[in-house]
């Protein structure tokens, strides 16, 4: 019962809404940097959503800042690893990290849940590049059939790790995020005619 009083001490507060997207964050018990939740609506279906999501070779498209997204492994087609690599502006470092991603399908709902977590260990670091160690996020897509419409919400908490205070990381932290949402939508379309076999639309 502690657990979740804690868990729902801080509530999310809404930061921007911008062209059908709202961006809110909220403090974290464990820690000084701020959760950031996102949420929009497509017309694509939830094919399309998570065939983007598993495409890592085109993150650099779309991801903000993200210059290069390779698959380490693939488990099968719901859970794989991959590493990504962020570049930053000058004077920082860049970032990379190694990231676990699984996929899962509720059979009655039909909602998707996609949940990503950092591995610190898997592969060695690199030098003059941070490497995340602490990140988790939350994809959900929940189809909405009358609407016909999949409402998209992600859910984001990390740690840059690095030169900067979090305070000063929490006054722009919605940015990246946003911007990546903002390029997500716009190419979405490019996945409309995807159909895979473990997803039900």
């Amino acid at each position: 019962m502690t657990a979740m009083v804690l868990v729902q001490a801080h509530t999310w507060e809404l930061h921007k809404n911008v062209d059908g997207i709202q961006v809110y964050t909220r403090k974290q018990e464990h820690s000084n940097f701020k959760q950031i939740r996102i949420v929009t609506t497509t017309t694509n279906s939830i094919s399309a959503v998570v065939s983007m999501l598993r495409d890592k070779g085109a993150f650099h498209n779309w991801v903000y800042a993200c210059k290069n997204a390779n698959y380490l492994k693939i488990l099968n087609d719901t859970e794989s690893v991959h590493y990504q690599y962020t570049s930053m502006p000058w004077p920082l470092s860049d970032r990379d990290a190694v990231i676990h991603t699984r996929i899962h399908q509720d059979s009655l709902t039909k909602v998707v849940t996609i949940g990503v977590k950092a591995l610190s260990n898997y592969i060695g670091t690199k030098d003059k590049v941070v490497r995340v160690k602490k990140l988790d996020a939350q994809w959900t897509l929940r189809p909405d059939p009358l609407r016909k419409t999949v409402q998209i919400e992600y859910v984001l908490s990390i740690n840059p790790e690095g030169e900067l205070p979090a305070w000063v990381v929490n006054l722009g932290i919605t940015d990246g995020p946003l911007k990546t949402i903002k390029k997500m939508k716009e190419l979405l379309p490019l996945y409309g005619r995807v159909q895979l076999s473990y997803i039900k639309n």
